[in-house]
């Protein structure tokens, strides 16, 4: 009997350090989200694009590296004042959901005024994409469509 006791308790206290190393991580949380080493969207001026398509197996030209960087930097440029807009409403947003008794009216509009300027950035970032698919040669584009294929089934873990 007390060996069955210890054994119990022994098993509480082994679920309670668990559980509280659990509890202090919170919903999705964490390293997990944080995207480390990925650096503040549209700092970097293109330079993830191109680190996208050198994995990609597309020997690209060092014209070719120069056109895709002006053409990314441009985007850059023109989203700034897009995205330091959505920035303000991001924290304006943060803080209506911090207030003790949040206002959902408030919420809601703030989530309407966002909603056509990240469908403008969307429209934006996808043009540019456009743009720098037109660097590229056919043999390119052909080793690019099928590299994202392999990379889409990848993240659908079907390798």
């Amino acid at each position: 009997m007390r060996l069955r006791r210890a054994i119990v308790g022994v098993g509480m206290i082994i679920f309670l350090l668990a559980s509280t190393g659990v509890m202090a991580a919170g919903w999705g949380g964490g390293v997990a989200r944080a995207h480390i080493g990925r650096g503040v969207k549209g700092e970097n001026g293109g330079e993830r694009c191109l680190r996208y398509l050198h994995r990609s197996g597309l020997d690209l030209t060092p014209e070719q590296e120069g056109q895709i960087l002006a053409v990314h930097q441009e985007f850059y440029r023109n989203s700034l004042p897009l995205r330091q807009n959505l920035q303000r409403l991001r924290l304006e947003l943060r803080r209506l959901w911090a207030e003790e008794k949040p206002d959902e009216a408030a919420i809601n509009q703030k989530l309407i005024e966002m909603t056509p300027l990240k469908i403008e950035l969307r429209a934006m970032a996808l043009a540019t994409w456009e743009e720098t698919k037109k660097v590229l040669t056919p043999e390119q584009l052909a080793r690019l469509e099928s590299a994202e294929g392999r990379i889409w089934l990848q993240r659908k873990g079907r390798r």
